[in-house]
């Protein structure tokens, strides 16, 4: 029996595949690829709505994404039905139905994003789309310190990138941790909500504070008042990953 329901789809992709998460004119998406999968199966054009507008080269693991159709396909039909047409890069591995008013990105989450480093002379190319690959010392001292002046609520205007739209830059971070795997660094970090590049741009900012290109007291007056003095170093994409969104209920 057909009938109107909202699915929220967990959604895996490589970003390296695609010009980001949103839909452009002339270049692959991922909400594009998955909307192109909903109307092949259910013969509506639905708008998939993202948690977030991952940017091009960065990966999720967890993204959350709702849709609302008109459709007879069992719920736990939908991942096995997605996946067979679907490119290789983007995987659905959960569907669930939620109430016709809740919404991916309005709905108030948290989001956990992990950046990755990969140090050394001689990187591994098997690494090179999915972290960042930098020789040269950092410091881990510096780093866990950089990394603790994130935590609490900031005006994080002075790591927001030019060309935002948004009006308020008043974001809270609960989590700001950096660990050591092998040659591998991870930055992971939890919050309410993120700027446009603001991960990519702290992760820069904490870089040049751990090789000592900026300083602690740099950064702890940016996040005090919101600007900066100079150019910031905006970590690239492709070793940015989308962990997981937490939704309040």
């Amino acid at each position: 029996m057909t009938r109107e329901c909202n699915i929220c789809l967990t959604v895996q992709y490589d970003g390296s595949a695609f010009h980001g998460w949103q839909r452009q004119k002339g270049q692959t998406s991922v909400q594009e690829a998955l909307e192109r999968g909903v109307a092949k199966l259910s013969g509506e054009n639905c708008t998939v709505h993202g948690a977030g507008r991952t940017d091009a080269g960065v990966h999720a693991l967890g993204m959350q994404a709702n849709f609302i159709v008109r459709t007879a396909i069992p719920l736990d039909r939908w991942c096995i039905a997605l996946n067979s047409i679907l490119p290789a890069a983007v995987r659905v591995y959960a569907a669930r139905e939620v109430t016709l008013d809740w919404h991916a990105r309005f709905t108030p989450h948290w989001k956990h994003y992990r950046y990755t480093i990969e140090r050394g002379e001689f990187p591994s190319p098997l690494r090179r789309n999915y972290c960042w690959q930098r020789y040269g010392h950092l410091d881990p001292s510096l780093l866990h310190q950089a990394a603790s002046l994130v935590v609490g609520s900031h005006d994080f205007r002075a790591f927001c990138a030019s060309g935002s739209k948004v009006k308020e830059f008043t974001r809270t971070i609960r989590s700001s941790v950096w660990s050591e795997e092998g040659p591998l660094l991870h930055y992971d970090i939890v919050g309410n909500g993120f700027l446009y590049n603001m991960v990519r741009l702290l992760v820069g900012g904490m870089t040049d504070i751990a090789c000592e290109k900026w300083s602690l007291e740099g950064m702890e007056k940016a996040l005090r008042e919101g600007k900066r003095e100079g150019t910031l170093f905006c970590a690239p994409p492709q070793g940015l990953y989308l962990m997981e969104i937490f939704y309040s209920q």
